[in-house]
């Protein structure tokens, strides 16, 4: 059974590190991406300092189900008593937009895993 899939806006800053933990195509790259990954926005362009290119927007895909990704300093409980930083785990694809003058993270899931991360 097929599930409906959800896109989730998780954070925005002016530096975008994570970690793929498995095998990810990019549709930006002509490789299989894996490791530790930094991206910021510079000219309104998702820039990749390890290649020294720039993209409009970047789109990274789980090749198997048990692939996942690290996002680093995410800021959550914001405006509230408790907000802190702290590294996060999510699974499904990750999307790289530009917001302005900022580069966003979007989470593309399916919803019954979503729904399990937030519960």
């Amino acid at each position: 059974m097929n599930h409906p899939i959800v896109r989730v806006g998780i954070m925005s800053a002016k530096e975008i590190d994570f970690t793929l933990h498995g095998f990810f195509n990019c549709n930006r790259l002509s490789r299989k991406v894996t490791g530790a990954q930094r991206f910021v926005c510079k000219n309104g362009m998702i820039f990749d300092p390890a290649t020294g290119n720039s993209f409009p927007d970047i789109h990274f895909s789980p090749e198997s189900a048990s692939d996942h990704f690290v996002l680093h300093r995410v800021t959550i409980g914001i405006d509230f008593h408790w907000e802190r930083t702290e590294s996060q785990c999510f699974r499904g694809a990750l999307d790289i937009i530009v917001d302005g003058d900022l580069p966003v993270v979007i989470n593309t899931v399916d919803i019954e895993q979503y729904l399990q991360s937030v519960i």
